[in-house]
Order: C-alpha cells, then structure tokens, then sequence
C-alpha cells in the first residue's frame, strides 16, 4: 500500500475544486482517496466491480469512507466523510463506459443525523447535498479510471475471486447442460407426436369392421347401430309371444 501525492480535481460549476490524496491498495486493486475540500472532507473507496457476463470487471464501485481490508475483515466501523456538514454514506457502481453520467437523484446516500443518547438515524440526503456529493463522486470515479495502472487493478480484483467465480460458473453450468438435455428430450417427444397428429390429419377416414376410422377416435357406425337396435326389438316381441 503506497500514499501518492495530493492532486486537484475539477468538479463542475459552481462547485470549486478539491483536493484528493489517492492511497492505492494493489493486493485488491482498491483505492481510497482523502478528499478535502470546501464544506467537503473524508476518504471515499473506489474499487473494481466484476460481473456474471465478464471474467474482468466492467463496473466501478465507490464507497463512501475508507473501506480497506482490516475494515472488510475486522467489521470496524468506516469514519464517514462530511458534505455540507453532515456526515454522509453512499455506495454506487457505474459502468466504465458511463462513469460522467450520475443523476443526483438517484443516488443510493443517506446522511446520518445524531439523536442525543439514541441511535443515530438515516435520512434522504437535502437536494444541496446530493448534488455536490454526485459532481465529488463521477470526479473520483473518473480520476480512477484514467489512471496509468487502471488496467492493473482491475485485473487484480478479478483475479481475488477468480477460483470462486470459477467453481461457481461450472457448477451453474453444468446444471444449465443438464436441463439442456432434459429440453431436448422433451422436445423429441413433442416433435413426434406432432408428426402423428399431421398424419391423422392427411389420412382419409376408412371403414373397419362396423368403426369409422376417422382422424378423431374412433366411433360405430350409425347404420350398423340402427341395424342392432332393430334385431335386439324382434327378439324381444318373440320371447313376449
């Protein structure tokens, strides 16, 4: 873990610049940055975010504080950073590709708000807040990426969970394999007797034996049931005499 120096971020108007002091943590491809700025201090931790498409990431996520391996490990609470006065906490991921697209409406920040001897409490961030907070976090998450060793971390936080991901897909894909076979045999059995269906359907109905042989089950025929019913009342007016 090294501490680089401190470098100037450009935020959009009417937001004056900050400072931002990068601490690169290369065993996890994370970086925390120190921000000090007007009405604006604290760390905030961006690191790369993989995917279920991707062996590489493809996101970038940003924690507000320092979110380093003993916080990740030891549960220790994250000092969080301060906006406009109050102490604020976000997480977002953004695609690499829309890293300077940020609606501060949507932000997924709350701040916390002291209630004496009572647990703090959550709330919506004022929109002031938001706003400045969502111009603070597309100005680190770019810096990030345009980093000379960017490529490097995001190759080395995917290579953290590779052989987990790895065990994981395969078994996912062996039980997508195994319903694969279990479709395909389904669809055999449906194929055929869809081609009997159209069979029935091109064979002309024939007569067998007093049934009508017709593309529907098979039925008497009326003709040989009138004659039936005919013999069966003769022999009752016989046995009657």
């Amino acid at each position: 873990m090294h501490t680089e120096a401190p470098r100037t971020l450009t935020l959009p108007a009417p937001y004056p610049p900050v400072k931002a002091t990068p601490t690169v943590e290369p065993e996890t491809g994370r970086v925390f940055y120190h921000v000090v700025g007007r009405r604006i201090s604290g760390h905030f931790t961006v690191r790369p975010q993989t995917d279920t498409d991707s062996a590489l990431p493809t996101k970038l996520t940003i924690h507000s504080g320092r979110l380093d391996r003993l916080a990740v490990y030891s549960g220790r609470k994250v000092e969080l950073p301060l906006v406009n006065g109050v102490a604020v906490s976000a997480i977002i991921s953004r695609s690499l590709d829309q890293l300077d697209r940020l609606d501060h409406r949507r932000l997924n920040a709350s701040r916390t708000v002291p209630e004496g001897r009572r647990p703090a409490r959550t709330e919506a961030l004022p929109d002031p807040t938001a706003r400045y907070l969502a111009a603070l976090l597309v100005a680190l998450l770019v810096d990030f990426a345009a980093r000379p060793d960017a490529p490097a971390l995001l190759r080395r936080a995917a290579q953290l969970d590779a052989r987990k991901r790895l065990d994981t897909i395969t078994d996912d894909r062996a039980v997508l394999e195994q319903q694969i076979t279990a479709l395909r045999r389904q669809a055999a059995a449906a194929g055929s007797v869809a081609n009997d269906l159209a069979a029935l359907l091109t064979t002309p109905p024939t007569v067998a034996r007093g049934l009508v042989v017709t593309a529907g089950t098979p039925r008497r025929s009326r003709s040989i049931g009138r004659r039936s019913g005919r013999r069966a009342g003769s022999r009752a007016r016989q046995a009657h005499r």
